[in-house]
């Protein structure tokens, strides 16, 4: 392979293959169902929360969805290789 940027598409790819299909213990996410209007349509968002970003429970729901996948993404065999790429670029 010549080109830089196609051996970093293929090892993105091999990369983002396993971590869309992993089967793995998911980090709980509360449901907090807030009803909004718009235009005269009610729509329920169960996730609105996470829009407060300095919120403590979304502080610490992202720190868990944080390590969740940290974990995975440290044990990828690729990974090594994916940095030698991302530095060679």
């Amino acid at each position: 392979m010549n080109s830089p940027l196609l051996r970093f598409a293929l090892l993105l790819a091999l990369v983002a293959t396993p971590v869309a299909f992993a089967a793995q213990t998911e980090v709980s996410t509360a449901r907090k169902p807030v009803v909004n209007e718009y235009h005269g349509v009610k729509v329920t968002d169960e996730y609105q929360w996470l829009e407060q970003p300095k919120d403590a429970a979304v502080v610490e729901w992202t720190a868990k969805q944080n390590a969740h996948t940290r974990a995975y993404l440290d044990k990828l065999p690729v990974r090594p290789r994916l940095a030698e790429e991302l530095e060679d670029l």
